[in-house]
């Protein structure tokens, strides 16, 4: 927006309603992107994109404004090999809960901040470099450096929130992401962090089945 002076009104990319339809965003180089305060206003946003065959790889996000790769009622889509550094809020997130299948490969996020403006009723406030509210994916070989808040943050709620609730699916209106099991977390690091490296508070796992956190580093943060 050329008639704003607000230097945290970027722009943003939003990939909406594409079920079905393969999408690939590579090599990319996305600065001062996302709109702070904004809702689904960020850098990369797939947004009610249900299944959805999709890569994300080998793209920098700098400065962002608000976020950096978030997932929203989508599943399918393998981000990897992409680098986020000096973004405020979370930076890879999930936003409804319904999230899953999706994989995260060999991604960094450094220097996640608190943004000034926070999205009406989310968490960014308490930033996370890999925000995940669906356990029903996989995480492997990521680094979370330099949070202001916490490196990964499993925060999985007993329903979905957002856009999600009015899904015409039932399986996702009536998902209780907290009872999901992890489906691969391995070979992933977190160090300094302010706070946390690895949060699983307040929500935890309530899955029937055993979670591993397999080859994990976590190092120089204030809490595990």
């Amino acid at each position: 927006d050329n008639s704003s002076n607000d230097v945290t009104l970027g722009a943003h990319f939003m990939i909406y309603r594409t079920s079905g339809v393969a999408q690939k965003i590579e090599g990319v180089s996305f600065v001062g992107f996302g709109q702070q305060g904004v809702k689904d206003r960020y850098p990369i946003n797939f947004r009610q994109s249900k299944s959805s065959p999709s890569t994300v790889k080998h793209n920098t996000i700098r400065d962002s404004n608000q976020r950096c790769i978030v997932l929203s009622n989508t599943r399918g889509v393998v981000i990897s090999n992409n680098v986020a550094h000096n973004t405020a809020g979370h930076c890879y997130a999930m936003q409804d809960g319904s999230e899953s299948n999706n994989m995260f490969f060999k991604n960094l996020g450094s220097l996640t901040t608190k943004p000034t403006n926070l999205i009406a009723g989310a968490s960014d406030g308490t930033p996370a470099t890999f925000y995940i509210t669906n356990s029903a994916n996989s995480f492997q070989g990521n680094v979370a450096a330099g949070s202001r808040s916490s490196g990964y943050w499993f925060e999985m709620n007993t329903a979905v929130t957002g856009e999600s609730l009015n899904d015409a699916d039932a399986t996702i209106t009536s998902l209780n992401p907290s009872l999901n099991a992890l489906s691969l977390f391995e070979g992933n690091i977190a160090h300094s962090n302010t706070q946390h490296g690895i949060k699983i508070y307040p929500t935890g796992f309530n899955s029937a089945q055993s979670n591993f956190l397999t080859n994990t580093k976590s190092y120089r943060n204030k809490l595990f």
